[in-house]
Protein backbone atom coordinates (compact mmCIF):
# COMPACT_ATOMS: atom_id res chain seq x y z
CA UNK A 1 0.00 0.00 0.00
CA UNK A 2 1.18 3.43 -1.08
CA UNK A 3 0.62 6.59 0.47
CA UNK A 4 0.94 10.65 0.31
CA UNK A 5 0.38 12.96 2.82
CA UNK A 6 -0.53 16.54 2.23
CA UNK A 7 -0.28 19.49 5.21
CA UNK A 8 -0.77 22.81 5.62
CA UNK A 9 2.27 25.05 5.33
CA UNK A 10 3.99 28.01 7.64
CA UNK A 11 2.57 30.65 5.31
CA UNK A 12 -0.54 28.93 5.07
CA UNK A 13 -0.53 27.25 1.46
CA UNK A 14 -1.56 23.69 0.99
CA UNK A 15 1.90 21.83 0.61
CA UNK A 16 2.53 17.85 -0.23
CA UNK A 17 5.90 15.94 0.05
CA UNK A 18 6.62 14.27 -3.14
CA UNK A 19 8.58 15.06 -6.56
CA UNK A 20 10.35 18.08 -7.55
CA UNK A 21 11.79 19.28 -4.47
CA UNK A 22 11.18 22.07 -2.68
CA UNK A 23 9.46 25.01 -3.98
CA UNK A 24 8.75 23.25 -7.03
CA UNK A 25 4.74 22.71 -7.75
CA UNK A 26 3.75 19.12 -7.48
CA UNK A 27 2.66 16.96 -10.40
CA UNK A 28 -0.35 14.83 -10.54
CA UNK A 29 1.28 11.74 -11.46
CA UNK A 30 5.37 11.21 -10.87
CA UNK A 31 7.59 11.84 -14.12
CA UNK A 32 8.28 8.59 -16.37
CA UNK A 33 5.97 7.21 -19.28
CA UNK A 34 4.73 4.23 -18.01
CA UNK A 35 3.55 5.69 -14.45
CA UNK A 36 1.33 8.27 -16.64
CA UNK A 37 -0.12 6.21 -19.51
CA UNK A 38 -1.22 3.29 -16.78
CA UNK A 39 -3.68 5.46 -15.35
CA UNK A 40 -4.97 6.65 -18.98
CA UNK A 41 -5.22 2.87 -20.51
CA UNK A 42 -7.33 1.86 -17.02
CA UNK A 43 -9.48 4.91 -18.04
CA UNK A 44 -9.83 3.64 -21.63
CA UNK A 45 -7.89 7.16 -22.66
CA UNK A 46 -6.13 6.56 -25.31
CA UNK A 47 -6.71 9.84 -27.95
CA UNK A 48 -3.80 12.21 -25.45
CA UNK A 49 -0.44 11.48 -25.00
CA UNK A 50 0.86 8.92 -22.66
CA UNK A 51 3.07 11.17 -20.56
CA UNK A 52 0.16 14.05 -20.04
CA UNK A 53 -0.81 13.69 -16.33
CA UNK A 54 2.87 13.44 -15.72
CA UNK A 55 2.67 17.13 -16.72
CA UNK A 56 -0.12 18.38 -15.21
CA UNK A 57 1.20 20.33 -12.26
CA UNK A 58 -1.02 20.81 -9.07
CA UNK A 59 -1.72 23.34 -6.70
CA UNK A 60 0.33 22.14 -3.80
CA UNK A 61 4.31 22.40 -3.50
CA UNK A 62 6.70 20.14 -2.14
CA UNK A 63 8.85 19.79 1.05
CA UNK A 64 7.91 22.91 2.67
CA UNK A 65 7.54 23.12 6.71
CA UNK A 66 4.29 22.65 7.91
CA UNK A 67 2.80 25.27 9.76
CA UNK A 68 2.68 24.49 13.67
CA UNK A 69 0.16 23.40 15.83
CA UNK A 70 -2.48 20.73 15.98
CA UNK A 71 -4.47 19.59 12.77
CA UNK A 72 -6.51 16.21 12.70
CA UNK A 73 -6.36 13.94 10.27
CA UNK A 74 -8.30 13.02 7.22
CA UNK A 75 -7.86 9.84 5.53
CA UNK A 76 -8.80 9.52 1.65
CA UNK A 77 -9.18 6.06 0.04
CA UNK A 78 -9.82 6.19 -3.66
CA UNK A 79 -12.20 3.43 -5.10
CA UNK A 80 -11.51 0.23 -6.95
CA UNK A 81 -9.02 0.92 -9.82
CA UNK A 82 -8.05 4.56 -8.67
CA UNK A 83 -5.11 6.12 -7.14
CA UNK A 84 -4.78 8.36 -4.75
CA UNK A 85 -4.05 10.73 -7.33
CA UNK A 86 -7.81 11.23 -8.10
CA UNK A 87 -8.46 12.79 -4.86
CA UNK A 88 -5.77 15.56 -5.43
CA UNK A 89 -8.60 18.13 -5.89
CA UNK A 90 -10.17 17.66 -2.76
CA UNK A 91 -7.31 16.66 -0.89
CA UNK A 92 -5.59 20.19 -1.64
CA UNK A 93 -8.90 21.65 -0.61
CA UNK A 94 -8.77 20.29 2.75
CA UNK A 95 -5.01 20.53 3.14
CA UNK A 96 -5.42 24.21 3.33
CA UNK A 97 -7.69 24.70 5.59
CA UNK A 98 -5.19 22.72 7.84
CA UNK A 99 -6.10 19.41 7.62
CA UNK A 100 -3.46 16.64 7.24
CA UNK A 101 -4.23 14.35 4.54
CA UNK A 102 -3.34 11.25 4.09
CA UNK A 103 -4.23 9.92 0.85
CA UNK A 104 -3.48 6.05 0.23
CA UNK A 105 -3.40 4.07 -2.60
CA UNK A 106 -4.63 -0.16 -2.61
CA UNK A 107 -1.37 -1.91 -4.23
CA UNK A 108 -3.09 -3.96 -7.30
CA UNK A 109 -6.28 -2.24 -7.19
CA UNK A 110 -5.39 0.48 -8.84
CA UNK A 111 -3.57 1.74 -12.14
CA UNK A 112 -0.02 3.14 -12.16
CA UNK A 113 0.79 3.25 -8.81
CA UNK A 114 4.81 4.35 -8.21
CA UNK A 115 6.94 2.82 -4.80
CA UNK A 116 9.83 5.03 -3.44
CA UNK A 117 12.30 2.89 -5.09
CA UNK A 118 10.74 4.04 -8.68
CA UNK A 119 8.84 0.44 -9.01
CA UNK A 120 4.98 0.91 -10.95
CA UNK A 121 2.20 -1.96 -10.17
CA UNK A 122 -0.96 -1.84 -12.59
CA UNK A 123 -4.31 -3.13 -11.50
CA UNK A 124 -3.64 -6.99 -11.69
CA UNK A 125 -7.04 -7.44 -9.40
CA UNK A 126 -9.00 -5.51 -12.37
CA UNK A 127 -8.07 -8.10 -14.77
CA UNK A 128 -10.05 -11.06 -12.52
CA UNK A 129 -12.64 -8.66 -11.38
CA UNK A 130 -13.92 -11.73 -9.15
CA UNK A 131 -16.38 -10.72 -5.79
CA UNK A 132 -17.59 -13.60 -2.95
CA UNK A 133 -21.48 -12.44 -2.35
CA UNK A 134 -22.01 -14.19 0.97
CA UNK A 135 -24.66 -13.86 3.37
CA UNK A 136 -27.93 -15.16 5.66
CA UNK A 137 -30.61 -16.61 3.13
CA UNK A 138 -33.15 -14.69 5.29
CA UNK A 139 -32.17 -11.87 3.41
CA UNK A 140 -30.11 -12.38 -0.29
CA UNK A 141 -31.34 -15.06 -1.75
CA UNK A 142 -32.54 -14.85 -5.76
CA UNK A 143 -36.41 -14.47 -4.88
CA UNK A 144 -35.61 -12.05 -2.25
CA UNK A 145 -38.04 -8.82 -1.54
CA UNK A 146 -34.22 -6.99 -1.49
CA UNK A 147 -33.64 -7.61 -5.05
CA UNK A 148 -30.19 -5.43 -5.14
CA UNK A 149 -28.02 -8.31 -5.33
CA UNK A 150 -29.50 -10.31 -8.02
CA UNK A 151 -29.56 -6.95 -10.33
CA UNK A 152 -26.06 -6.71 -9.57
CA UNK A 153 -24.50 -10.25 -9.70
CA UNK A 154 -26.49 -10.37 -13.42
CA UNK A 155 -24.03 -7.47 -14.35
CA UNK A 156 -20.57 -8.84 -13.07
CA UNK A 157 -17.99 -10.04 -15.74
CA UNK A 158 -15.44 -12.06 -12.95
CA UNK A 159 -15.67 -15.18 -11.13
CA UNK A 160 -18.90 -14.03 -8.99
CA UNK A 161 -19.78 -17.46 -6.20
CA UNK A 162 -23.26 -16.27 -4.61
CA UNK A 163 -23.09 -18.11 -1.18
CA UNK A 164 -25.98 -18.12 1.41
CA UNK A 165 -25.80 -19.70 5.12
CA UNK A 166 -29.15 -21.10 6.62
CA UNK A 167 -29.60 -20.07 10.30
CA UNK A 168 -27.55 -17.01 10.00
CA UNK A 169 -28.34 -12.93 10.61
CA UNK A 170 -25.93 -10.37 9.10
CA UNK A 171 -24.25 -9.87 12.20
CA UNK A 172 -23.22 -13.70 11.85
CA UNK A 173 -19.81 -12.80 9.43
CA UNK A 174 -19.05 -10.24 12.35
CA UNK A 175 -17.03 -10.88 15.44
CA UNK A 176 -20.40 -9.77 16.87
CA UNK A 177 -22.00 -13.03 16.73
CA UNK A 178 -19.54 -15.56 18.73
CA UNK A 179 -19.30 -11.99 20.91
CA UNK A 180 -23.24 -11.97 21.62
CA UNK A 181 -22.77 -15.97 22.39
CA UNK A 182 -19.80 -15.30 25.37
CA UNK A 183 -22.30 -12.41 26.62
CA UNK A 184 -25.41 -14.34 26.49
CA UNK A 185 -27.22 -12.62 23.97
CA UNK A 186 -29.27 -13.38 20.87
CA UNK A 187 -30.07 -11.65 17.41
CA UNK A 188 -32.04 -14.74 15.68
CA UNK A 189 -29.18 -16.44 14.92
CA UNK A 190 -29.87 -20.45 14.53
CA UNK A 191 -26.03 -21.38 14.78
CA UNK A 192 -23.72 -20.48 17.14
CA UNK A 193 -21.35 -17.73 16.90
CA UNK A 194 -18.09 -20.21 16.98
CA UNK A 195 -19.60 -22.30 13.60
CA UNK A 196 -20.48 -18.82 11.95
CA UNK A 197 -17.01 -18.17 12.47
CA UNK A 198 -15.35 -21.41 11.18
CA UNK A 199 -17.81 -21.04 7.72
CA UNK A 200 -17.13 -17.65 7.27
CA UNK A 201 -13.48 -18.56 7.35
CA UNK A 202 -14.05 -21.97 5.28
CA UNK A 203 -15.64 -19.38 2.48
CA UNK A 204 -12.45 -17.17 3.17
CA UNK A 205 -10.48 -19.66 0.85
CA UNK A 206 -12.47 -17.47 -2.22
CA UNK A 207 -8.86 -15.03 -1.61
CA UNK A 208 -6.29 -18.37 -2.25
CA UNK A 209 -8.09 -19.08 -4.78
CA UNK A 210 -8.75 -15.61 -6.86
CA UNK A 211 -5.26 -14.33 -5.91
CA UNK A 212 -3.57 -17.02 -5.57
CA UNK A 213 -4.68 -19.45 -8.11
CA UNK A 214 -4.76 -22.36 -5.54
CA UNK A 215 -7.43 -25.05 -5.92
CA UNK A 216 -10.33 -24.64 -2.89
CA UNK A 217 -12.12 -27.14 -2.88
CA UNK A 218 -15.04 -25.29 -0.49
CA UNK A 219 -15.58 -22.74 -3.31
CA UNK A 220 -16.42 -25.85 -5.79
CA UNK A 221 -19.99 -26.25 -5.01
CA UNK A 222 -22.62 -27.77 -2.00
CA UNK A 223 -21.10 -30.63 -0.17
CA UNK A 224 -22.52 -32.89 2.68
CA UNK A 225 -19.66 -31.10 5.36
CA UNK A 226 -21.71 -27.91 5.11
CA UNK A 227 -25.32 -28.45 4.27
CA UNK A 228 -26.35 -24.87 5.89
CA UNK A 229 -24.36 -23.43 3.15
CA UNK A 230 -26.30 -22.69 -0.63
CA UNK A 231 -24.66 -21.89 -3.46
CA UNK A 232 -26.53 -19.25 -6.13
CA UNK A 233 -24.46 -18.61 -8.97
Amino acid sequence: MGAGVGYAAADGVALVPGVGGTGHTRRVHDPGRSRSALPLKGAGITTVPPDTLSRIRTGAYAGAAPAHGWHPLVVLSPGFSLPRSSLTSLGEDLASQGYVVAGIDHTYENFGETFPDGHTTTCVACEFDPLLLMSTAAMHTPSSRDTTWSDAWQHLTGWKPWITVTGTERSSFTDRHPLADELGRTFGADISGARAVQITRAYGAFFDRSLRHRPEPPLDGPSSIDPKVTFWN
